[in-house]
């Protein structure tokens, strides 16, 4: 008897354990994604549409999913838009996708998992996002145990599920969205970090442009897009940068936007072309960087 009731115990022990686990890793998803959703949104929206934009290998028409590294993760991400209307607005998209990431789907068996997907969602006049983390699996003690062990050596949030979402932002006639699924990497501590350069790299054909970095997208297994942050007003890192270019020997053709609006300047090397976009931000100015396709 006392045998049982000390593997009773043991069992009780090792089931509590892992659920606070669970709860902590859930806290963790809703800490780190809740404080930078629209961050992340927005930097989602201009990946995919610029990638769109560049017809970056044989992808990116509309509505084509689109395979990419940013900051370190894996991601597919994919872009659209709907027609609003008084039957279609933002709080409705919003429901819709609190449905889809509440059905877990038959993969993971046909009873109620022990927990529900972890939602997080944020709602404003025009823009939102719903994010949520999807199990791949039933939750049970000797799977718990498994994907903590895992959670523990990578701190990877994708050792626990599928991470999934969107972020949409609505005009008067329509709204705007990207979907993004994680394939692997998502260490949101590491992928945004406060005050050092993001993971990634920078292209490795030019100099570093003044700043830190905030976004590094790959694809097809070259660097793509990155996106830095200047304490320097836009023209003038812009300036700035056009000099190191010139130094590496690119020839520049250059751009003004008007009302001191985005400056702009293309910068090709004898294999390659470059496009750099400078814009004002709240502090200093944003730099893009981005790989002309051939």
């Amino acid at each position: 008897m006392k045998q049982w009731k000390k593997a009773l115990l043991a069992c009780g022990a090792l089931v509590a354990i892992h659920l606070c686990a669970l709860s902590w890793a859930k806290a963790q998803v809703r800490d780190h994604i809740a404080a930078r959703g629209l961050e992340w949104g927005h930097q989602l929206l201009q990946t995919a549409t610029l990638l769109q934009q560049l017809q970056l290998g044989h992808e990116g028409h509309a509505s084509e999913v689109q395979h990419i590294s940013l900051n370190g993760a894996e991601l597919r991400l994919q872009t659209g838009s709907v027609k609003r209307t008084a039957h279609l607005g933002l709080p409705d998209l919003s429901a819709t996708l609190k449905a889809h990431c509440r059905n877990v789907g038959t993969d993971v068996g046909e009873e109620k998992p022990i927990f529900e997907a972890p939602i997080i969602e944020w709602l404003g006049s025009d823009e939102g996002f719903v994010y949520c983390l999807r199990p791949r699996q039933r939750w049970s003690v000797e799977a718990l145990q498994n994907i903590f062990a895992a959670f523990e050596e990578s701190l990877d949030l994708t050792e626990w599920g599928d991470f999934q979402g969107a972020y949409f932002r609505a005009s008067q006639e329509s709204i705007a969205f990207v979907t993004v699924e994680t394939v692997r990497g998502l260490v949101p501590a590491e992928m945004f970090p406060a005050r050092s350069d993001a993971p990634g790299e920078n292209f490795a054909e030019l100099p570093g442009p003044p700043g830190r970095r905030l976004l590094s997208v790959g694809h097809q297994g070259k660097v793509a897009l990155t996106v830095h942050a200047s304490e320097l007003e836009a023209r003038a890192a812009l300036t700035q940068y056009q000099k190191g270019l010139a130094a590496r020997g690119l020839s520049i053709n250059r751009a003004g936007g008007p009302h001191g609006g985005a400056l702009a300047l293309v910068a090709r090397s004898k294999e390659e072309a470059f496009v750099v976009v400078a814009r004002p931000a709240e502090t200093g100015s944003q730099m893009t960087i981005a790989r002309l396709p051939h």
